[in-house]
């Protein structure tokens, strides 16, 4: 998933490690144990890849625009916003293994 590199670095770092730590790893680790010949939906992916997007989105909101009780772009608005969203990657990656076709 590419991201948008005009957001804070800082941010960014949040995103990407919730990515990899969240959601990628775990689709990994569980694809390495598939058998040969597994197939994937690829609607079923692009989906997967829109509402990571959406969560991504939804993080931002909450780092930006949306955080009322601390200054925009602050560490304590994205201490607020990043639990959320690392529970969401880690929903989104359960339910992406139904992508798989056996």
């Amino acid at each position: 998933m590419k991201l948008d590199k005009t957001k804070n670095r800082v941010y960014l770092d949040d995103v990407e490690y919730g990515l990899r730590t969240n959601l990628r790893r775990p689709l990994l680790q569980k694809a390495l144990f598939l058998p040969k010949g597994t197939k994937f939906s690829s609607d079923c992916l692009n989906r997967m890849v829109d509402k990571a997007r959406q969560h991504e989105n939804k993080f931002y909101a909450q780092f930006t625009y949306a955080c009322k009780k601390n200054a925009e772009y602050s560490s304590d608005c994205l201490d607020t916003g990043r639990p959320e969203y690392y529970r969401d990657l880690k929903k989104l990656a359960k339910e992406t293994e139904q992508c798989w076709k056996l």
